[in-house]
């Protein structure tokens, strides 16, 4: 996956618009808040445009911002939306920071991307300091009884293949394999929720089919093109009030964890 052709997450998150676009943060600020006293130096592991932590800075500004990503374009991008916060460029298998570094680190949609996702945890044991926070959401699109485990059952073209191609996704996770590499790193779990129920996996699979669609199968696009209008303005907004209702239920593709590193 070529990550300087295209920056994931720019701009800022309204977080007063109940949709899936701010239910990252949402689920992140509820454990934030609860932490005492608020952590000072916040990392922020593929951050991407940057939404995620110049978001998070408007709502607590007096804290200290780090921020990393693999992709120079990223980085570039971000810096237009907030030159205060400390940026790098960074591979998230060798962190480019010293041991016992931060208060709390987080990431979202980055574990999936890379090559050895427990180097990543054990990356982040080692420069958080002791007893500090992590925060992170992974997709789970191997989890047992979803919409994703029949389609890759009964279709030719999977939704994994779709996402593969067309977002970087290299691995397949159960919420048991995020469990056991969290146990294998030291990190003790605090919190854990779930996203992305069933009219998530409808949403996220009609994208992915209906970005196949427009560049292989022109009519189908065509004949899409109004059911995708319509699902954005319908689904995207279900999803939040979805998620919120049945967040501890694990019939779901998304994972949210905050665990304690306790090394």
């Amino acid at each position: 996956m070529d990550y300087e052709k295209h920056v994931w997450g720019k701009g800022i998150i309204d977080l007063s618009k109940r949709n899936v676009f701010s239910l990252n943060l949402v689920r992140l600020l509820e454990n934030f808040r609860k932490m005492n006293p608020l952590p000072l130096r916040i990392l922020e592991v593929g951050c991407g445009g940057g939404a995620n932590i110049v978001t998070l800075k408007r709502v607590f500004p007096n804290l200290e911002y780090y921020a990393f990503d693999i992709s120079r374009k990223a980085i570039e991008t971000v810096q237009l939306n907030d030159d205060k916060i400390s940026y790098s460029i960074c591979d998230a298998e060798n962190f480019c920071f010293k041991e016992n570094s931060f208060d709390f680190i987080f990431f979202f949609n980055v574990l999936e991307h890379i090559s050895n996702p427990n180097l990543l945890l054990s990356e982040l044991t080692r420069v958080l300091k002791p007893n500090s926070i992590v925060h992170f959401f992974v997709p789970i699109e191997n989890q047992k009884g979803t919409l994703f485990s029949l389609n890759m059952r009964i279709a030719k073209l999977t939704i994994q293949r779709l996402k593969e191609i067309y977002a970087g996704h290299i691995h397949l996770f159960t919420n048991k394999d995020i469990f056991n590499y969290c146990v294998e790193n030291n990190s003790k779990l605090v919190d854990v929720s779930y996203s992305y129920h069933i009219a998530g996996q409808i949403q996220d699979m009609f994208d992915y089919y209906y970005t196949y669609f427009k560049e292989n199968k022109r009519v189908f696009y065509f004949l899409l093109k109004p059911l995708h209008w319509i699902s954005y303005r319908v689904l995207y907004k279900l999803m939040y009030y979805e998620d919120a209702l049945f967040e501890s239920n694990s019939w779901a593709i998304g994972l949210h964890i905050t665990a304690l590193n306790s090394k």
